[in-house]
């Protein structure tokens, strides 16, 4: 069994998100309001990796076919887009 509940619990995630049934690569993806961060978890190895993003990320989406991860803040107004293979941040696209 994979922590993962442990592990969303040691950052204080404030959203999580899966993608659509039958994409390639399982994951769960957790916003972290603290630590202004995203942590992706491999579901099939348990491997995360986290990186940063807009304040205080509120909402987070998955697109459908899994490639990119989209957080959203509200404080900053922007939607911050992550690309799912690399976990490196994409941009931001404004909001509101």
């Amino acid at each position: 069994m994979i922590p993962v509940l442990r592990l969303i619990a040691g950052v204080a995630a404030a959203a999580l998100a899966l993608p659509a049934h039958g994409v390639a690569q399982a994951i769960l993806v957790a916003g972290n309001k603290p630590t202004n961060t995203v942590t992706l978890v491999d579901l099939a190895t348990g491997a995360a990796r986290s990186l940063r993003v807009d304040d205080q990320p509120e909402g987070i989406g998955v697109r459908p076919d899994g490639r990119e991860v989209w957080a959203a803040s509200n404080t900053a107004g922007t939607i911050s887009v992550v690309d799912v293979a690399t976990v490196e941040r994409r941009g931001d696209d404004q909001c509101g």
